[in-house]
């Protein structure tokens, strides 16, 4: 965390289950210590990527971020925001079902809707 707070421009966190409120711990701290040190934290960022795995089925509680249905996937999106993210990068390329370009912006649209309709930052 000390050097993440006095050389970095921000985090890329690995985020497990049931880990995004420890991340925002996690990260408030970084940015304490940054300020602490002098450095302008509002140029810091927070950047989660979400190697996404569509499931058919809702996952259970303990599941890896990230995985399972669509609406699981939006809930930790907004649950990544939640924990102070600047961005989150949402990596589709996983989907063995995709046969072309235009499901997965079909699949990327539908995801910012929804994000944005559950009231999350961003876009």
């Amino acid at each position: 965390m000390e050097r993440l707070a006095t050389r970095a421009d921000g985090w890329l966190p690995v985020i497990g289950p049931n880990q995004f409120e420890a991340t925002a711990r996690a990260w408030g701290r970084v940015r304490d210590l940054a300020a602490a040190h002098g450095r302008d934290v509002s140029q810091m960022e927070l950047i989660v990527v979400g190697n996404v795995t569509f499931a058919d089925h809702r996952l259970p509680a303990g599941r890896v971020p990230f995985t399972g249905t669509l609406d699981q996937v939006v809930e930790d999106i907004v649950a990544a925001s939640a924990a102070g993210a600047d961005e989150v990068i949402i990596d589709l390329n996983l989907q063995p079902w995709f046969t072309d370009v235009s499901q997965v912006l079909e699949t990327a649209q539908e995801i910012q809707e929804r994000v944005k309709a559950a009231g999350a930052q961003g876009g």
